[in-house]
């Protein structure tokens, strides 16, 4: 079982329920026009789909957070209108493994791994006051969510 995470500086406390990990993907058009980037170098001279205001990506290289900035032709305020936009053949996109997991397994979107980094990965956590005053009806929620999602 994970152990529970204390927030700064509140008394908060935050365990984690399952791993969302960020991965990068284009329509099969896209990169049988414009081939798959296989590094940052590359990655930063394609087009990319953004979301408003995030103008970085998070991506782990040699054990060490960077963030690469990106560009493209759009960027939009939803994860919908970014997926629609990658399966569209527009560009390149970062998502959560959840949102597009269908469209990989389908073959509407493909997959892009880079040699030299990794997108940094997402928790899902659950979040509460404090571990003491954790009521059983919670708690047992908490560890369903665990058990369903593979991180327990």
């Amino acid at each position: 079982m994970s152990a529970s995470h204390p927030l700064e500086p509140s008394d908060m406390v935050a365990t984690k329920l399952a791993e969302n990990p960020r991965i990068l993907c284009a329509a099969p058009d896209y990169i049988r026009r414009f081939r798959k980037p296989e590094t940052i170098a590359d990655l930063v001279s394609h087009p990319c789909i953004k979301l408003h205001g995030i103008d970085t990506w998070p991506f782990m290289r040699s054990k060490a957070l960077e963030r690469v900035r990106v560009d493209g032709p759009m960027s939009t305020s939803t994860v919908d209108a970014v997926r629609s936009a990658a399966i569209a053949g527009v560009g390149v996109a970062m998502m959560t493994y959840w949102d597009v997991y269908r469209d990989l397994d389908s073959g509407i979107l493909e997959r892009i791994q880079l040699s030299d980094a990794e997108p940094d990965n997402l928790n899902i956590l659950a979040v509460f006051p404090s571990r003491k005053q954790m009521p059983p009806r919670l708690k047992a929620l908490i560890d369903a969510l665990r058990a369903r999602h593979g991180s327990g």
